[in-house]
């Protein structure tokens, strides 16, 4: 009994280090989702994530009436029609209907502005463009550092229709970065990754080598291949364990029972 008792208690832990793990890898990839981090030449790391708004940003068009251009930061447009489909991030519209999406959320990249006067550039690229240039649909917002308790109020910059493109200027207290030194293109999660999955890869050849010099072949040759079997379970007990602990719930998980 005391040997089982030890036995489900390494598993329990073996679950719920696997869910710590993945949840400060995935904590540390949200972070910086949107987030543009300083380079050699450009010594500021501008958040952009406070901007992500519930409500979407509209800069009526430089060239005809009744149109406008509806967007969002680092997230897709809460409108949404036949015309301005979900995950779109810019989107043209016509007397409040969409005409045209100019970039989609899953197109979209952050950089430092060329020019010294913005913080931040973010980029977004839609669908295929039929203007003279080709291309895609191309939506460029530029992010400018505004002091005190300034409201955005987004304007075009430049609007070209043969082109496809937008250029939209952003002024917000929230751009105007924090200085920071450059940092290795890897966050920690990153790091991580590469140590556990180099140390399973070494795991598992020098548990396949040894297996095979002691008779053993086929699927049975993988190390400790029952445990990897229950694994799935594992990661699910291992959940079920911390949302106990943090609930206070005293009903049993997985195979396991409160003792």
């Amino acid at each position: 009994f005391f040997f089982r008792f030890m036995e489900d208690r390494r598993r329990k832990m073996i679950a719920y280090v696997l869910v710590l793990v993945s949840c400060f890898v995935v904590g540390t990839v949200h972070a910086s989702f949107c987030v543009l981090g300083p380079t050699k030449h450009h010594h500021l790391k501008v958040d952009l994530n406070p901007l992500a708004s519930d409500v979407d940003y509209n800069a009526p068009s430089s060239l005809a009436q009744n149109f406008n251009f509806l967007f969002n930061v680092c997230k897709e447009v809460s409108f949404v029609d036949s015309k301005c489909p979900a995950g779109s991030m810019v989107c043209e519209q016509y007397n409040g209907k969409g005409s045209q999406v100019y970039g989609d959320l899953a197109g979209f990249s952050l950089s430092h502005d060329s020019d010294p006067t913005y913080t931040a550039m973010l980029t977004a690229t839609g669908p295929v463009c039929n203007g003279q240039s080709g291309g895609f649909y191309t939506t460029r917002i530029h992010f400018k550092c505004a002091s005190g308790g300034f409201v955005p109020n987004p304007s075009v910059l430049k609007e070209d229709v043969q082109a496809c493109s937008v250029d939209i200027l952003f002024p917000s207290k929230d751009v105007c970065g924090v200085p920071a030194k450059p940092k290795s293109s890897l966050g920690g999660g990153g790091v991580l990754l590469i140590v556990f999955f180099v140390l399973l890869i070494v795991y598992l050849a020098v548990g396949i080598t040894l297996s095979y010099r002691l008779g053993t072949r086929g699927i049975e040759m993988v190390p400790n291949i029952n445990f990897w079997a229950s694994l799935p379970g594992l990661i699910g007990d291992g959940f079920k364990f911390t949302s106990s602990k943090v609930t206070g719930s005293t009903q049993s998980y997985g195979s396991y029972s409160k003792l």
